[in-house]
Order: structure tokens, then sequence, then C-alpha cells
């Protein structure tokens, strides 16, 4: 097979990837802020929350943004100290309407589940892009998601692929024009 390297890493190379031929994007003005719908559930739960959310996210308006991720609930004044850095699982909203709206929009998901941990304020922006650094621990990271380039969270990361990685890097893209390995 042609570029067998290259399929390797797309298939094998730990989900953090791949290769982009074209990316054409709309940038839409956000913030300064935005209104966040946080919710966090214990793992046991986690069936009724993605049965939940299947549902949920047809109903949401196309302005708003919803997120969901397995994770380390994070240290932070929001969750309850005894969570720190247990296994969760969150949901979160956003919405670039008003308060009003955003209250509505969310209304249903502390309604239909039960989670360990909420959270509804305004937040800024670059904030809310911030918000699950930490709970990131150093391997098994999502390499996309971090926002500080530190070379050795990006080689646990990507464990005993890294240096296959590496290299194949190398070799399509010489001139660095992508990040992160």
């Amino acid at each position: 097979t042609e570029n067998a390297d290259l399929f390797w890493a797309i298939r094998g190379g730990g989900g953090n990837f791949g290769v982009v031929t074209e990316f054409e994007f709309t940038l839409h003005e956000v913030g300064p802020l935005v209104h966040l719908g946080l919710f966090l559930f214990s793992p046991d739960h986690g069936g009724d929350l993605f049965r939940f959310a299947r549902e949920y996210v047809r109903t949401v308006p196309e302005d708003y943004g919803v997120f969901m991720a397995g994770l380390s609930a994070p240290q932070a004044p929001f969750v309850p100290p005894e969570l720190h850095h247990t296994p969760a699982f969150g949901l979160l909203g956003v919405g670039v309407g008003d308060e009003a709206r955003h209250a509505e929009v969310i209304a249903p998901i502390p309604q239909a589940l039960d989670p360990v941990v909420s959270m509804v304020t305004p937040i800024a922006y670059a904030a809310l892009q911030q918000m699950f650094d930490e709970s990131a621990p150093c391997t098994g990271s999502y390499v996309n998601f971090m926002t500080d380039h530190d070379a050795e969270r990006v080689r646990n990361a990507y464990r005993d692929k890294y240096r296959r990685l590496q290299q194949i890097k190398a070799t399509y893209d010489p001139d660095s024009t992508s990040t992160r390995i």
C-alpha cells in the first residue's frame, strides 16, 4: 500500500493524528462574554446522559454549542473537593445570546438528569477555552485541547507512538506547517 506509514498514523496514532487536505471556515465574533451551563455527572449515569444528549442536541438553537466529554473533574472552586480529579462526564452548553434565552435552552438538562455539579454563569470566552486544562492528566491527553505547548506533555500523550509519529510528521510536513509533534 502506498504511504503505509501515513495510514498507520491516522489509524493507530492515538487519535491525535490526521491529514488535512483543505480547510475552509468562517469566523464569527464571540464574546467577550458567553453564557455557560456546565453539568458534571458520575460515570454511573453515563448511559442516561448519552441517551438524553442524543435527543437534546437536536433541540438547541444553531448559535448554541454543546460539548460532551469524559474527564477528570477539575480542582476548581465550582467542584466539591471530594470530586476533584475523579472520573466524570461533562455536558456543557454555551450560548452567545442573552441570559434569559440561555436559561431556557439549558433548563431541560437538570430537569431530566441529576448532575453532581451544576454551574450556570456568564464567562469570558477566553476563560471558557482554558476551563478544563488542568483536568487532563499528562497521559492520555487529546493534544489539540492543550493550550500550552509543553513538549513533555505532548510526548506523554502519544506514549510509545511518539517517535514514529515524529518521523512521519518530518516526512510529510518537513516545514512544520502543523503543530504539536
